[in-house]
């Protein structure tokens, strides 16, 4: 299996609780989730994504927890040690019949980024209480393997973050929110902690 980490308790219960206020009055600002290249496949992830006119400001609690993270994750995760600087954030709510297919995060041919490579991939996971939907696991794959034994599932628990590197085959599992509401959807920040490219190479 590959490496991974659960953090509980994330963020303050303040934090936690202002980011759900937050996003449930911001649904306006939600529109399908994109694959690389701004692709639209429902085939592929089903999900709303927060689009920019929403603001930026919510990512800096989920940003400075980070941070402090860095310099322990590698060791947690038995990986080396490098620079990931550049960070990316991107928030989704994953609603009644959302998924995303098995995928990594890691780019390369023409959709490798000129910024760097992506190294780290991290979940932040948050939602109405009471809790409102089942389903949603990330499920984390093993190398070469299927059936039985061969992944993981995290579940999508309150204020859980869980970190795992970039290469790791995943996927979410399908949501069932019989309410249909947006404010009871699965939300999740997405992280993608970067090594930077130098000299463009």
């Amino acid at each position: 299996m590959p490496p991974f980490r659960i953090y509980r308790d994330f963020l303050p219960p303040e934090d936690n609780r202002a980011l759900i206020d937050w996003t449930v009055g911001r649904q306006r600002f939600f529109a399908p989730s994109t694959l690389v290249g701004q692709i639209h496949d429902p085939s592929r992830r089903s999900s709303m994504s927060l689009q920019p006119a929403a603001g930026k400001s919510w990512r800096d609690p989920i940003r400075r927890r980070i941070d402090a993270l860095v310099p322990g994750c590698f060791a947690d995760l038995g990986i080396a040690p490098c620079d990931v600087s550049l960070k990316q954030f991107e928030m989704v709510a994953y609603e009644h019949g959302a998924y995303f297919t098995p995928h990594i995060d890691t780019m390369t041919g023409p959709n490798r980024e000129e910024v760097g490579d992506r190294v780290l991939s991290g979940v932040y996971y948050f939602h109405r209480e009471p809790k409102r939907f089942t389903g949603g696991a990330l499920r984390i794959h093993a190398f070469g393997a299927e059936g039985e034994g061969s992944f993981v599932d995290v579940a999508p628990e309150q204020n859980l973050f869980v970190l795992f590197p970039s290469w790791a085959r995943h996927e979410v599992r399908e949501v069932l929110c019989p309410s249909k509401a947006f404010a009871d959807s699965r939300f999740a920040v997405n992280c993608w902690l970067y090594r930077p490219r130098r000299g463009g190479a």
